[in-house]
């Protein structure tokens, strides 16, 4: 049951949220990306002060 949690969860972690198109940049995979970076610099900036 462990190792086909594990399994699961890696699926599910390494899945795309967002479909890739071939002609069009990723912009919305940047975009989330960009905010989860923001919001950890300031947590960081939170603790720090």
């Amino acid at each position: 049951m462990d190792t086909s949690f594990l399994g699961f969860a890696k699926r599910a972690a390494l899945k795309p949220l967002v479909k890739p198109k071939p002609d069009s940049p990723n912009t919305v995979r940047y975009a989330i990306w960009m905010s989860v970076f923001g919001i950890v610099c300031l947590w960081v900036m939170y603790m720090l002060g």
